[in-house]
């Protein structure tokens, strides 16, 4: 936040306004030889008055770094050569040296609110950094710390004083620069960073780059953000180019872009620059993947004592991460004041179990919130897992008592080749809201064609022998805003084909299973509704296929 180089004024470069009166001090050759880069005080009278804007006082964090190159004093032996705020215990913040023998001060006016560095070898040019933070006072000398203790600062007002100490009498004899003042802590790593960065001419003048961008892949439509880590003892600015051009307004160490379009795609770096040079990140490449994906499926229904609801869902195309949560008090806030009150989840890769929860962990809250899963209580007795899979799994749900249950399985492995490619889920079908019901959601631009069916009467035979089928069912699919978009009472014997392009079993000729087969705009969710005809009920199973 502030930044004193000393060349060849008592401006402060960080680019906040603030600025020194010199009041005796002499310009003269720094560290590196470099004429009027640094200045020097005589011990008598010598100081300088800086103007920092916003400086931390009080209990707030806060680090000053400078270099000094000391002289034995003239008519005393406590010389402060950084300070700010009051003059009584507690309320002072800087760097002091005292000499018999040389060491330095992390300074908040003596009366044990002081922490010493112990004695430093020789009069030589030395990094020294003050740090305060969580209640700590940290003195470091060439970027090792040299002293804490746990201190009650709380800084009082007042300008920063240079070459002298705030009670006005103890001036420094040697001389100073590259003064930093920071608004946080910086970390014991931080600071062997920029002692090492600000010990040669050449790493003084260019910033490093400690973290290079990532390259990124996403579906269109959705965000995706660049990030770099840099460090300079300069102020840095920032400016990211896409293909050699600069981005306009993505000017910070991070840039996001909120909804990516192919025009988005491409090359990026960041160029980071200081007062004295500039340097250029690694590229990073955007890939806006266009066409239209499942990105999270679902099935709501309502269950008995003791029943299970099996969904099945298969990714293709490689490994993904996937979020699977059984919601039931989640949707009593929802208005469903029937909802499960304890369910549990169970994942299952053909016979095998990998996984299972009862009530979910803490932990996938950031997970919910990024995929936009509406939250969970904390400590709630809803279930959910994060698990990384490839192929086709089954979630099965099932409660201590009855209520409704919803399932939900959503693609957390962001976008790339391995995709959803299809979901299933079986149920008894009642009548009214006791229904079956499978929602899902298209991410990307463009249209999507889907497989969708309801089957009674053919699990019912051979060789699913499932007892008590729904014997005529019915689908209707929703949109977002509750439009009925299209329905399937009677599948037509004409889909045969696309049943088996997809693996799909086929169904037994002229049953009354529903199918359809439908196009649907990608950026919108969607719902199917199985049903009885006639207000017929029994079990049924409604299953989702990606087509090409």
């Amino acid at each position: 936040m502030a930044n004193f180089p000393s060349n060849g004024n008592t401006n402060d470069a960080s680019g906040s306004g603030g600025s020194g009166n010199v009041l005796g001090a002499t310009l003269i050759a720094n560290r590196f030889n470099q004429s009027n880069a640094a200045y020097e005080f005589d011990g008598i009278d010598d100081w300088i008055q800086a103007t920092v804007f916003n400086l931390p006082v009080g209990t707030s964090e806060r680090t000053l770094s400078l270099w000094a190159k000391a002289k034995p004093p003239t008519n005393h032996n406590l010389e402060g050569l950084v300070e700010w705020g009051a003059a009584s215990p507690g309320r002072t913040f800087g760097v002091s040296a005292q000499f018999v023998p040389l060491v330095y001060q992390a300074k908040s006016y003596g009366g044990g609110f002081d922490v010493s560095s112990g004695q430093v070898a020789d009069q030589s040019w030395h990094h020294r950094v003050a740090t305060y933070g969580s209640g700590i006072l940290r003195i470091f000398v060439d970027g090792v710390q040299r002293g804490a203790a746990t201190i009650p600062i709380n800084t009082g007002a007042g300008g920063v004083r240079i070459g002298v100490g705030v009670e006005g009498g103890n001036h420094f004899a040697g001389q100073i620069d590259d003064i930093r003042i920071y608004n946080r802590a910086l970390s014991p790593v931080d600071v062997a960073r920029l002692f090492a960065t600000e010990s040669s001419l050449t790493s003084a003048s260019a910033p490093v780059i400690v973290a290079q961008p990532a390259s990124a892949t996403t579906f269109a439509g959705q965000s995706a953000t660049f990030s770099i880590s840099a460090t300079s003892p300069l102020l840095m600015s920032y400016q990211w180019q896409r293909s050699g051009v600069n981005v306009l307004g993505a000017t910070n160490a991070s840039y996001t872009i909120n909804a990516a379009q192919s025009s988005d795609a491409g090359a990026y770096v960041c160029f980071v620059a200081n007062s004295a040079s500039s340097t250029v990140t690694a590229a990073a490449l955007l890939t806006v993947v266009q066409s239209a994906r499942l990105t999270n499926v679902s099935v709501r229904t309502t269950l008995a004592s003791a029943q299970s609801l099996i969904v099945g869902f298969t990714v293709s195309g490689g490994a993904k991460d996937v979020l699977v949560r059984a919601a039931g008090p989640a949707l009593v806030p929802l208005g469903v004041t029937t909802a499960m009150a304890d369910p549990k989840l169970e994942l299952f890769k053909d016979s095998t179990k990998l996984l299972e929860n009862d009530n979910w962990p803490g932990v996938l809250t950031s997970a919910f919130s990024s995929l936009g899963a509406f939250p969970f209580s904390t400590n709630s007795r809803d279930a959910g897992m994060l698990q990384n899979v490839n192929g086709g799994y089954s979630a099965v749900a099932s409660g201590t008592g009855p209520g409704v249950v919803l399932v939900e399985i959503y693609d957390a492995g962001g976008a790339g080749t391995a995709r959803l490619v299809n979901l299933s889920a079986r149920n008894r079908v009642g009548t009214g809201d006791d229904i079956l019901i499978a929602g899902f959601y298209l991410t990307g631009t463009g249209t999507k064609r889907l497989l969708i069916r309801a089957v009674g009467p053919t699990i019912g035979g051979v060789p699913f022998n499932v007892p008590n089928t729904l014997v005529d069912p019915k689908l209707d699919i929703y949109d977002a805003s509750g439009a009925k978009l299209t329905e399937s009472d009677n599948w037509d014997g004409s889909l045969a084909a696309t049943f088996a392009s997809v693996g799909a079993f086929p169904f037994a000729p002229n049953s009354k299973d529903a199918a359809l087969v439908t196009t649907l705009n990608a950026g919108n969710s969607y719902s199917v509704w199985v049903r009885g005809v006639d207000g017929g009920t029994g079990e049924a199973l409604v299953e989702i296929y990606e087509l090409p």
